[in-house]
C-alpha cells in the first residue's frame, strides 16, 4: 500500500486505497483494497528472480499504479527499467525520498493464507503530488468513476484516509463486508507502524537504506 504525509497535519499520514472492479475480477469484487497488491507466488518473468519480494513489489507498482503493459513486463526484461516514469520511481527509491517498509504478516483465517505486508512511504508531500499526477491506476482490476454526467469521461477512483481517523474509527470506515481481508490487514499494520513516526523519522531511516 502507499502512504504519504498529510498536507494538513505534519503529525499525520494518508493512505491510498481503491475499489476493486465489479467485472472481470475473480476475488472480492467491489470491495476496497490497497494499491498495489499481488499474490506472491513464483511466476515466469524473464530476467528476474521470481522469488524476490522486492522485485515483485516493483513489478506490481509498474502494472497497477503506472498501468504499464503486464505481458511486456513479464516477457521483456528491459521493458520496465526503460520506462521514464519507472526510472523516476527507482531514482526516488535510491535517493531515500520514498521507501519500502515491511510491516508484518497477516493470516486470513477463512482460507489460512498468509499475506506479507509492506507500505510504500513517500516522505515528502510535494514529491507525492508530483509523482501522483503521472499515475494511471489500471482499470483491469479497479473500477473507474464517471466525471460529470454529460461527458461520460472515466478516471481511476483514488481514495485516501487519514491515519489518525482510521486508528480510532477503522471498523466504521471499513466494515468487513466492504474491504478485502488482505487489504484490512495491510492497512492496520501500516497504521501501527507509522502512528508514532513523523516524515522526518522515516526520512532519516531511509537515508541508510531504501528497503526496511
Amino acid at each position: 500500500m502507499i502512504a504519504y504525509p498529510n498536507p494538513k497535519d505534519p503529525d499525520d499520514w494518508r493512505f491510498l486505497f481503491m475499489q476493486r472492479g465489479t467485472r472481470g475480477t475473480p476475488l472480492y469484487r467491489g470491495r476496497f483494497h490497497v494499491v498495489p497488491s499481488f499474490m506472491f507466488q513464483p511466476c515466469d518473468v524473464t530476467g528476474f528472480d521470481p522469488n524476490s519480494l522486492y522485485y515483485n513489489i516493483l513489478r506490481e507498482f509498474g502494472e497497477e499504479v503506472l498501468d504499464l503493459d503486464e505481458e511486456r513486463i513479464r516477457k521483456e526484461p528491459n521493458y520496465l527499467p526503460a520506462q521514464p516514469i519507472f526510472k523516476d520511481f527507482r531514482d526516488d527509491l535510491d535517493s531515500g525520498r520514498i521507501g519500502i517498509i515491511y510491516t508484518g504478516t497477516t493470516m486470513n483465517l477463512l482460507d489460512l493464507r498468509p499475506d506479507i505486508c509492506s507500505v510504500l512511504v513517500f516522505t515528502d508531500y510535494q514529491l507525492y503530488e508530483k509523482r501522483h499526477g503521472d499515475w494511471k491506476i489500471t482499470l483491469t482490476e479497479f473500477d473507474p468513476t464517471e466525471i460529470g454526467k454529460q461527458s461520460g469521461e472515466k478516471q481511476r477512483r483514488y481514495k485516501y484516509f487519514s491515519l489518525k481517523k482510521a486508528e480510532s474509527d477503522f471498523v466504521d470506515l471499513f466494515p468487513p463486508h466492504n474491504i478485502t481481508p488482505p487489504g484490512a490487514g495491510a492497512m492496520w499494520l501500516a497504521i501501527q507502524y507509522l502512528k508514532d513516526k513523523r516524515p522526518e523519522d522515516i526520512r532519516e531511516l531511509l537515508q541508510r537504506k531504501s528497503i526496511v
